[in-house]
Formats: structure tokens, sequence, C-alpha cells
């Protein structure tokens, strides 16, 4: 049985690609997939890319905005 972490960021050393790809993260209700860099379930935080109000991603010189933001936090597992 796989067991979903409290926190997770693709920063980390220890971080596995496989278990990152089946983690289903809501933010209030609202999939956050492909956005997702870190999350806390015990602080309610997402860290993510930044989209504009078009949904296009923001870019800070040549790398893609992040920013956290917290809410209603949901972290399940995929099929």
């Amino acid at each position: 049985m796989v067991t979903i972490p409290r926190r997770l960021s693709i920063q980390d050393a220890d971080y596995d690609p496989t278990l990152g790809q089946r983690l289903v993260v809501k933010l209030d209700g609202v999939d956050q997939h492909g956005r997702v860099e870190a999350y806390d379930l015990d602080a309610s935080t997402v860290t993510r890319a930044k989209r504009d109000a078009s949904g296009r991603l923001v870019l800070e010189g040549d790398e893609v905005a992040m920013e956290t933001v917290s809410g209603l936090l949901e972290v399940t597992l995929s099929d």
C-alpha cells in the first residue's frame, strides 16, 4: 500500500517521480494537474506554476513564475 506524504516537493532529494505522477492534488476542489511543484497538507499550501487570467504561464525572465497559495487541500492517488 502506498502512503501519501504529508508534504512533497519535486526539489526534495528523495522525490519519487513515479509516486508524484500518481498524486492528484486539488485546491478548493480544483485539480492542480501539471502545475504543482510542492504541497504541504498540514499547512494547506500548494506551490504551483503561476498563470495569468487567460490561463497562460507567467514568466519571470526565462523561468516560470511560481506562487504559493492556500485553501482546502486534498491529495489522493490516481488508479
